[in-house]
């Protein structure tokens, strides 16, 4: 199973806009990746990026640090009560055999 660590950092743009760049590590080789979004809530483009890395991987396991300690921790185990996008999230882990450890 291939180690992947990926930082995540989010920028607010103003009104509902944010950027969000993955750092990805793998092995020596460094890669990121930019995500922009319009008129969404702060979550959205966390939950959505990492769903979009996920989807073009296979048998891997990810540490992502990433910068809201709330997405970490619904990650982790701990899902607030509008779970839809951790779902969606899991679902897409298990098709492609990933497990995520956040901080």
């Amino acid at each position: 199973m291939e180690l992947i660590k990926i930082r995540q950092e989010m920028e607010h743009k103003g009104n509902r806009d944010f950027k969000v760049i993955l750092s990805v590590e793998t092995g020596e080789d460094v890669e990121t990746i930019e995500f922009n979004y319009f008129d969404v809530n702060s979550i959205y483009p966390l939950y959505n990026s990492l769903i979009s890395f996920v989807r073009e991987v296979e048998d891997a396991h990810i540490e992502l640090e990433t910068c809201n300690p709330n997405f970490a921790s619904e990650i982790s185990g701990r899902p607030n009560r509008n779970s839809t996008l951790l779902r969606i999230l899991k679902d897409t882990q298990e098709m492609q055999g990933i497990t995520i450890e956040a901080e």
